[in-house]
């Protein structure tokens, strides 16, 4: 089992968490999520058994860059309406970082289409349908 941990946005929260050696932490690039990262920059903090994941929604390729070299982001995790080209593109410039697409499931027929995503990204997230996002 990994475990993620996501939406930290305090420092002494995060340090907590990571003494607990998550296998990831996600941090939250939607500003219009009450979990957005405020840090500019993290603390010298050990991260070596811990990966992390970059949460972003309907962001420009260049915010994306940004942060994934800002924070040395491992995975990029894509809550928007992201296209499989914005994906594609994404992975040319940064093709170190794993993709991550979520998909809002309320129904068995909002998977009808997982299919024809899967050459585009490394992993499915698949939570609550939702009209907001992050």
């Amino acid at each position: 089992m990994k475990i993620k941990v996501c939406g930290l946005y305090d420092l002494a929260n995060l340090r907590d968490v990571l003494s607990l050696k998550p296998d990831f932490i996600g941090l939250n690039f939607y500003p219009n999520s009450k979990r957005f990262c405020r840090f500019s920059v993290l603390p010298d903090l050990d991260f070596a058994l811990t990966k992390l994941v970059g949460v972003f929604v309907n962001s420009s390729l260049a915010e994306i860059v940004e942060q994934t070299k800002r924070f040395n982001l491992s995975y990029l995790q894509f809550h928007g309406t992201e296209s499989k080209d914005e994906l594609v593109a994404i992975k040319a410039v940064l093709p170190a970082a794993k993709i991550i697409k979520v998909f809002g499931v309320e129904e068995p027929n909002d998977l009808k289409d997982l299919g024809s995503w899967q050459d585009h990204v490394d992993y499915f997230l698949f939570d609550n349908k939702s009209i907001s996002f992050g």
